[in-house]
């Protein structure tokens, strides 16, 4: 039963829907992984369309949120009202994020690459605006995503991206090293390789060359070659 449970947990922690229908069964009946995945599908599902009836009604947090959670763009365009897209992705939530932000917070790698390639299909410019923090896009995906393919979409529409820092004067690369991802390396690697001579910084320099240390003690006691 606590096997069960872990893997239940495991499973809903993983994909970022955590509902809180654990506690409504019955003691003792024990759920199959097969009725725990249609049980939270099911969820997020209904979590959908109500961001999708919110977001249609003007609230724009709730179409950041639908970005944020969306297993496919149709999803998203569901969300979207009269206006289009090209109007309401360039509109910022409560908090100053636009739904390209949000989109790289999407835990989904596949999805999120295409939920993010249709946003800025839709409304290109956003990819050069900063939220309230002074962060880009590229900025955004280098702390949080889960793929280094999100990363990969934002340097090739805006490569000059590398160079811009943040409102706490931090380039991408070292909002990247923040990455708490297994893509984390990978994620590095890219950005620096996009332009080495975006950091001029030694204190920046510092910063990166401690990350490599730490992952290189990793690697070390992990064994790889």
């Amino acid at each position: 039963m606590q096997g069960m449970a872990q893997e239940v947990t495991f499973m809903k922690k993983h994909h970022n829907r955590v509902v809180p229908w654990m506690e409504e069964q019955p003691t003792g009946e024990l759920l199959s992984m097969h009725q725990a995945a249609m049980m939270i599908q099911a969820s997020h599902r209904a979590r959908m369309a109500r961001h999708a009836l919110h977001a249609k009604l003007g609230d724009q947090g709730a179409l950041c949120q639908a970005v944020r959670m969306a297993m496919r763009v149709k999803q998203v365009q569901r969300c979207l009202g009269e206006k289009g897209a090209a109007h309401q992705f360039i509109i910022a939530d409560e908090n100053g994020d636009l739904p390209v932000h949000h989109a790289c917070h999407n835990k989904f790698p596949k999805t999120a690459i295409d939920i993010l390639s249709y946003i800025l299909d839709e409304a290109p410019q956003c990819i050069s605006m900063k939220n309230k923090k002074g962060q880009l896009p590229l900025h955004v995906a280098c702390l949080v995503a889960p793929d280094v393919g999100i990363v990969e979409e934002l340097l090739r529409r805006y490569p000059e991206a590398v160079e811009e820092k943040d409102g706490a004067g931090r380039l991408p690369v070292l909002s990247a090293i923040k990455n708490e991802t297994t893509a984390a390396a990978a994620i590095v690697d890219i950005v620096l390789d996009a332009n080495p001579e975006a950091i001029k910084d030694n204190a920046e320099w510092i910063e990166v060359r401690k990350f490599l240390m730490v992952l290189k003690k990793k690697i070390a006691q992990q064994g790889i070659h």
